[in-house]
């Protein structure tokens, strides 16, 4: 038996040295709830990541903030995760990267 996990869907906001407008992303669509769909803010680089919940197809990532929507689809692979997403390209290559988080306390 092999276990997979969810799809994770990466992506960032294009901007050139500006700041990031957008403040919320969200996943909807296809098998995805509509009174609760997966949704997350940006971080400082406008970068997003969101798991797409179990049975989602073909959803719409929509970014919205103060007088910004962008919208795009994405198409879930069967297995593994789908490219990165840059709405409102260009976007720097390492912008588009997997970021982690180190939490340090002394």
């Amino acid at each position: 038996m092999a276990l997979t996990g969810l799809p994770i869907v990466r992506g960032a906001v294009g901007l050139l040295d500006e700041a990031c407008p957008i403040e919320t992303v969200s996943l909807q669509g296809p098998g995805i709830a509509e009174n609760d769909p997966p949704s997350t803010e940006v971080d400082a680089d406008c970068r997003f990541e969101l798991t797409a919940p179990e049975g989602a197809f073909a959803p719409t990532i929509v970014a919205t903030g103060p007088g910004w929507r962008l919208e795009d689809s994405v198409s879930l692979p069967p297995q593994g995760d789908p490219e990165p997403i840059c709405l409102n390209p260009p976007c720097r290559s390492d912008q588009l990267e997997p970021s982690g988080q180190l939490r340090a306390t002394f």
